[in-house]
């Protein structure tokens, strides 16, 4: 949802215009001056709309513009309002009965988002596109985003794209005729913010909530922080514009003045009690983060509830995940349901998991393809493995979640595989057609718009800066783009780097996989290894392979691993070797990693690739006759028999064969759920004199930091020491202080591993 609601009608009679019929964007125009005095008074006027009892007589007598003031006036508590979604409901339906397409709007939300009813998308849909047919933008705008979203529906890019035109055209027309309120929504930066001279516009005809984009705008420009800006925000967040005190709060912590925290605190607490349940969001994370124990926890999580009840998704998230370690399980579902019909992934796969607890596979399959819509794994291998439909993905993703599937040797997965491969020959046929010939429209009808590219690699320097590593291909340069993989010999012949299905290569053996949706090219990736040197090219393994000329390609676990892989029939050493070659067939790097997380029981496994690799030597590598760098994905397996599943689950993003021991995750997933601790570490006055008398600068330390379910930190282990015993002593005491919510992982608290490196500069 949008961070306000407004209403169609009447306003000017509420907030005097200025600046007379000026059209919005028109950059030549003087800029509307609005003084701060009319900024807080539009936050009044935003109160006075709906005078309650009035508002309740005009509807109840079938005024359906009251109607949709009463409703918005309820719906989160809003300028001194009270909270009452089913009040607000309640009148949103009567107004949307009536044709009224604000009411239609607010009907929608309370669909959409479960508000004081049922979780109800397709009834959402219908009052959404009520509301756009009535010409009211918002109806539309939130029509596009269930579309893009996949919030309840199938994710549809067609329909999305067209409902988003038209919440365009209607706030565009709305913003140049009698409502300049609307400008707000014409058009957005990539930022999310609001151009000024429309955040202009809107303000000038009483929206409180531009009026604060205006300060921001103002504060940027300037030269730090300007006082009358300051203090206006200060003055509209006490008259009741809880956006305001939320960039308030944002200043006052840039600031960093004596006294600060308290007052972004309680600047924050007062966005909360206006209505705005990101504020309450954080409210609650900063009493997570407290040392209170009983207390600090009931705070908390009045905060997360009333955040919940705002539609908060990640508030209920984080309840259900609080509620699981000590609460019943009946409410553990609750605010897991709530958080994945707020648009939340994770919640839907713990209502996957506490279906499945129960028996019920049918509600498992219900909640999972809603997940799966949001993008959750193992919601979507929930259903890959139950051999039912998936939502709409990109051709990509669903090529990538069959092959996990048909890795994990599932038939029916590799049958759906090998039919979406089978349905994308043709367009990769017409694709080296289109390039063999150079037919820049036969191209273009393949790929209509903006094709992202991803890892690309040519040996001519021109093609190279215009193609490689670029995020998106536009239309204009699909004739450059095709002479230049023409030069490279384009051809189509089947890889086993893809299963053994055909696949577009190119000299000296890249692999690309197509992105096919719909029959339309929306990417184009070159398969590469996770490392990659900047100037190698990304070939595929069998083409390294053919290129060998000495070293064993054959490579066994130590008797004491081969004897407990032959015990237990489940379990398989798998491997990946990322490898890369010089210009004379020297390996000039060889790294492996296990493909299950559990690293230290494959170590010795994952040292002998390692050592077997530095052993080899190739034949050199040419294109045009130059001798050119390569890099190679290379998968060895023990028992050998299962290195074609170890591929197909590479392949697929790498999914464990097992889950013992702790997961490695990113260092920002982890952070993401810090919520206590000294981030910025620094050594002791006397370490940094011996780091000035070393005349080092800057210094790196890498530490390896582990968790267990509950979030705790188990351990604390060295890996790259910062050149300063004293500075390492330091920031391993540091960590053991740092405090985390648990982890989640498919549902599930988990134990992970990560790593956290510190980098000083000192001058």
């Amino acid at each position: 949802m949008q961070r306000a609601i407004w209403v169609l009608w009447g306003i000017a009679a509420c907030v005097p215009q200025e600046g007379g019929a000026r059209r919005a964007g028109d950059a030549r125009s003087e800029p509307v001056v609005i003084p701060g005095e009319r900024m807080v008074a539009a936050v009044a006027a935003e109160g006075a709309r709906c005078e309650a009892a009035a508002c309740d007589r005009a509807c109840e007598a079938g005024n359906a513009q009251a109607c949709a003031l009463a409703a918005e006036r309820s719906w989160n508590g809003q300028y001194g309002h009270a909270f009452d979604p089913a009040a607000a409901l309640r009148y949103a339906r009567r107004g949307c009965d009536d044709n009224d397409g604000l009411a239609c709007t607010l009907l929608g939300l309370h669909h959409a988002n479960g508000v004081a009813t049922a979780w109800a998308p397709a009834e959402a849909v219908a009052a959404f596109e009520k509301a756009c047919q009535t010409g009211v933008g918002l109806g539309c705008l939130e029509l596009g985003t269930m579309y893009s979203r996949g919030h309840g529906v199938d994710v549809d890019p067609g329909k999305a794209a067209a409902a988003f035109v038209r919440a365009k055209r209607h706030f565009r027309a709305a913003c140049e005729g009698s409502d300049p309120r609307a400008c707000a929504y014409v058009e957005r930066t990539k930022d999310g913010d609001i151009p000024d001279d429309l955040a202009r516009r809107a303000c000038a005809g009483g929206f409180a909530t531009s009026c604060v984009d205006v300060l921001v705008h103002r504060i940027s420009s300037g030269n730090g922080v300007i006082a009358e800006e300051i203090d206006t925000l200060d003055r509209m967040c006490t008259a009741g514009e809880g956006f305001a005190c939320t960039v308030l709060a944002h200043e006052v912590s840039r600031a960093r003045r004596p006294g600060a925290r308290a007052r972004v605190v309680a600047l924050t607490i007062r966005a909360c009690e206006l209505g705005d349940p990101e504020s309450c969001l954080v409210l609650g994370r900063l009493n997570e983060a407290t040392d209170a124990r009983a207390r600090g926890n009931d705070v908390k999580h009045s905060y997360f509830d009333r955040a919940c009840d705002r539609a908060s998704g990640r508030a209920c998230l984080y309840l259900a995940q609080d509620t699981y370690v000590t609460g019943p399980a009946a409410r553990v579902a609750a605010y897991a349901q709530r958080a994945c019909e707020l648009g939340e992934a994770a919640g839907c796969t713990m209502m996957v998991r506490n279906q499945l607890e129960q028996n019920d596979v049918a509600g498992a399959d219900r909640w999972a393809r809603e997940g799966c819509r949001r993008g959750a794994r193992y919601d979507c291998e929930h259903l890959v493995d139950r051999n039912l439909e998936l939502p709409w993905t990109t051709g990509g993703d669903r090529k990538r979640l069959y092959r996990r599937g048909c890795g994990r040797g599932e038939a029916p997965a590799c049958q759906r595989l090998a039919a979406i491969e089978h349905a994308e020959e043709p367009v990769l046929a017409a694709l080296r057609d289109a390039v063999t010939r150079r037919d820049a429209a036969a191209f273009a009808r393949l790929a209509d718009g903006e094709v992202k590219l991803h890892g690309l690699w040519f040996e001519s320097a021109g093609c190279a800066a215009q193609f490689a590593r670029k995020d998106a291909l536009p239309a204009s340069a699909g004739p450059a783009f095709l002479a230049c993989l023409a030069g490279h010999g384009l051809r189509l012949e089947p890889h086993a780097s893809v299963g053994g299905t055909p696949a577009l290569v190119y000299d000296p053996g890249v692999v690309l996989e197509l992105d096919i949706t719909s029959g339309q090219v929306q990417q184009i990736t070159a398969l590469q290894p996770g490392s990659l040197q900047r100037d190698a090219a990304p070939i595929a393994s069998e083409v390294l392979a053919s290129h060998l000329v000495a070293g064993t390609h054959t490579v066994e676990p130590d008797p004491g691993l081969r004897a407990a892989i032959i015990a237990a029939p489940d379990m398989v050493a798998g491997v990946e070797l990322t490898v890369c070659i010089d210009t004379t067939g020297k390996v000039k790097e060889a790294r492996a990693r296990p493909v299950t997380p559990d690293r230290d029981r494959y170590a010795s496994y994952v040292h002998a690739v390692e050592a077997a690799a530095a052993q080899w030597r190739f034949r050199p590598f040419e294109v045009h006759g130059k001798t050119v760098p390569v890099c190679a994905l290379d998968v060895f397996a023990y028992p050998p028999d299962r290195r074609r599943e170890v591929a197909l689950a590479t392949a697929a993003g790498g999914a464990p064969f097992d889950r013992d021991g702790p997961r490695t995750v990113a260092p920002t997933e982890l952070d993401s759920q810090r919520i206590a601790g000294n981030k910025l570490i620094v050594p002791d006055d006397a370490t940094k004199t011996e780091i000035a008398v070393s005349g080092q600068s800057r210094l790196v330390g890498t530490f390896k930091l582990c968790l267990d379910e509950a979030g705790q930190i188990t351990s604390v282990g060295q890996l790259k020491s910062t050149g300063f015993p004293a500075y390492d002593r330091t920031i391993d005491r540091e960590l053991h202080n740092w405090r985390y919510r648990p982890f989640w992982i498919d549902g599930r608290p988990q134990p992970v591993c990560t790593a956290v490196t510190f980098i000083y500069s000192q001058r």
